[in-house]
């Protein structure tokens, strides 16, 4: 018997019959915070939702059904249960319910690790055999020698990886490392005998020409990948689950160290592949699934219409959006008129439609993210939205007594994603109070939130409406745990990272201990070695790592600190100014959030575009920055101190916009704003990226000469 059942013996005779009674709710998709009290209304009964259900997002379209059962599908579609307390029935979260689904996650997640596994040794081309060797490592490539590695471990470290999570299998595992199941020294020599013969095949000096022409950090990768390997010592293989939201992947790196703990040689490959299962349409190709013989169009709301049109139209190499003003205010308030409340809900309900059906859903803030919203054509039908939730990937569908039934495909996951539509309301209303965010705004939103590199709905609405959140910098997003770090510290301390604090790692409360845990063992470690360069290009060091694995064992963190972060290390800050400037938008169209906020560092970026006769395929798209509001930003460094002159660097923006802000063109900055754009354009054109332009045939034709 459920516990509303058991209320309702227990409930007066007036108040069961209000329970039996028919009523018709169609709500779009809310929080349950927002749609109880609706209900409640409605049903002229006192019903409340606790804090820890209040965020779940449902969306109801029934007609006529009892009350009771309403209540019931809420709370089942919620993980939940509903509780009498007095004259009130209140929501609360369901533990047995939630426990079941955390088990049954992790076994579905186990299943999918498996399953990719067996169709990466499913692809494997068997090689030629002379009938000598053994079937299972004959003359292995790197890539069947990762797959071989795979087949003999414990996959079960894999399944449970969130998103920026990572483990690390080794030959010789210290603490943070697990075992290589039996036969992994075979395998990884077999690889590479192979790798060296296929190494002494190539002609002496055939290469030097055109490595000759190639970017120092791509003659590393190369040289890696041409020469022999000897005096193989330890091998690892780094699995890393890059919390990239819609790219659901796992990357895979292996990794020979020789005995100097030098990298001899490293190669990548993934598990599973991005996007896998969904079905992007491409112009002028046929569906990869073959289209329903009946195509029954979605009717969409009119705020629908607008936002997909102008994010299927968008170009998104720093275009703009013009919104309605009325449906720009309903953006603002995701708090009130939900974000999944859009696209979302119409194909919910428009399903919920053509089967005739009554429809209870509890809509993961995945669905907001789908690729297809983004491409003309995608999810145009109600039979292929209700083939997409039959995949489950994103959600999975049901049919239950009568009613289509919709919750998440992984609820726990799901539930841990959740954009916080409270603390995004705050931060739109700092961004438009403000002009640009404050770091203290986007940090005191980062606590409750995930990235919004890993989240559909913090990613759309921060394109839209947050200049300087979704690209912090021209070194990439933000590292958000560093970002989640800045908010835990106190007022006095932020001050004091403006005037180079120092802070002991065993002086950190154990929530910032974990928080750098994360950031030095996750899947978007950055450890550097040697002299620390302040002047260093942003995103330098990134396209270094290009070349795989580092240069030695101190660039891994379960090598350089076998037993964790040490309690020595120490985490100190540096602190410089630099103007900043902002886009004017026009028109009433809003700018892109990652086109918002432009440092030095970015306008570099874009003069080089610009000037460059030979990038004009892509300059064509970019903004013309005719008139731009001028402001200031503070550049936070935190430099975490490991052993062995290692360390980690992450670099946190506070931008500050005033109400009278100068406007200027891009050719017509202040001095001392233009001199600090000249001299990062030449950085820019001596670094890598200036370097890789000329090898990327539809962007450069020619070097870039400094």
């Amino acid at each position: 018997m459920t516990l509303l059942a058991i209320a309702i013996l227990v409930t007066p005779f007036l108040q069961q019959d209000a329970l039996q009674k028919p009523v018709s709710f169609d709500i779009r998709a809310s929080r349950l915070a927002v749609l109880v009290p609706e209900l409640a209304s409605k049903a002229g009964m006192a019903l409340e939702v606790t804090p820890l259900v209040a965020n779940e997002v449902v969306a109801v379209s029934a007609k006529e059904v009892p009350l009771r059962t309403l209540l019931e599908k809420i709370a089942g579609v919620a993980s939940a249960e509903w509780r009498k307390e007095g004259e009130v029935l209140k929501l609360y979260p369901s533990v047995p319910a939630r426990n079941r689904e955390s088990n049954e996650e992790l076994t579905r997640r186990l299943e999918d690790v498996r399953k990719a596994i067996a169709e990466k040794v499913k692809m494997l081309t068997p090689p030629k055999s002379t009938g000598k060797e053994s079937p299972e490592v004959r003359g292995l490539s790197n890539d069947a020698a990762i797959t071989q590695l795979l087949r003999g471990i414990d996959p079960t470290p894999i399944a449970r990886l969130n998103g920026g999570e990572r483990v690390v299998y080794s030959t010789a595992p210290n603490a943070m490392q697990r075992p290589f199941g039996a036969g992994a020294g075979t395998i990884i020599q077999t690889m590479v005998n192979e790798h060296n013969a296929q190494v002494a095949k190539i002609p002496a000096g055939s290469m030097d020409a055109e490595m000759d022409k190639m970017p120092d950090f791509v003659k590393k990768m190369m040289e890696r990948q041409t020469r022999k390997i000897t005096g193989a010592h330890k091998a690892l293989l780094v699995v890393s689950k890059p919390n990239l939201g819609i790219l659901d992947m796992t990357s895979l790196e292996l990794r020979i160290y020789d005995a100097d703990g030098k990298v001899a040689f490293s190669t990548s490959s993934t598990l599973g592949l991005p996007f896998a299962g969904m079905d992007i349409p491409i112009p002028g190709q046929a569906p990869k699934t073959p289209l329903a013989q009946k195509q029954t169009p979605i009717a969409y709301a009119e705020d629908s219409k607008v936002l997909m049109e102008n994010f299927q139209g968008m170009s998104f190499s720093g275009g703009s959006m013009k919104l309605p003003p009325k449906l720009m205010e309903k953006l603002r308030r995701p708090d009130l008129t939900d974000p999944l409340s859009y696209m979302a809900t119409d194909e919910l309900f428009a399903l919920s439609k053509l089967k005739g059906k009554p429809i209870v859903a509890n809509v993961p803030d995945e669905i907001m993210g789908s690729i297809n919203m983004l491409v003309p054509g995608g999810k145009q039908t109600v039979e292929s939205f209700e083939e997409d939730l039959k995949k489950g990937q994103d959600a999975i569908l049901t049919e239950t007594d009568g009613w289509l039934v919709v919750k998440p495909a992984k609820p726990t996951e799901s539930r841990g994603n959740r954009t916080d539509r409270v603390a995004l309301t705050t931060l739109i209303k700092a961004a438009v109070d403000k002009g640009v965010p404050t770091l203290d705004d986007v940090a005191a939103y980062a606590l409750t939130s995930p990235s919004p590199m890993a989240d559909g709905v913090g990613m759309l609405f921060a394109m839209v409406l947050v200049p300087g959140m979704f690209h912090q910098g021209m070194d990439g997003m933000t590292n958000w745990d560093a970002l989640r770090f800045y908010g835990t510290l106190s007022p006095t301390q932020r001050q004091a990272s403006t005037q180079g604090l120092r802070l002991p790692f065993n002086a950190m409360t154990p929530a910032q201990q974990s928080i750098w845990r994360k950031v030095a063992f996750g899947a978007g470690a950055a450890i550097r070695t040697g002299e620390r360069k302040d002047d260093e290009m942003p995103f330098a060091f990134a396209m270094q790592a290009m070349m795989g694995g580092g240069n030695d064992y101190r660039e891994e963190a379960t090598e350089l600190m076998p037993n964790g972060l040490p309690p020595a290390a120490v985490l100190s800050f540096g602190y410089t100014m630099q103007p900043m400037a902002s886009p004017v938008s026009t028109g009433g169209a809003a700018t892109m959030g990652f086109m918002g906020v432009l440092g030095p560092d970015e306008l570099a970026l874009f003069k080089l575009f610009k000037d460059d006769p030979n990038m004009s395929a892509v300059s064509a798209f970019m903004p013309s920055l005719d008139k731009l509001r001028i402001g200031e930003r503070g550049v936070i460094t935190m430099m975490l101190q490991l052993p062995q002159e290692a360390f980690i660097r992450e670099t946190l923006y506070d931008n500050k916009l005033p109400q009278n802000a100068q406007v200027a063109s891009m050719t017509d900055l202040p001095p001392a704003f233009q001199k600090l754009v000249a001299e990062r354009l030449e950085a820019l054109k001596k670094s890598p990226f200036g370097s890789l332009g000329a090898l990327m045939g539809g962007m450069g034709r020619g070097p870039i000469k400094p």
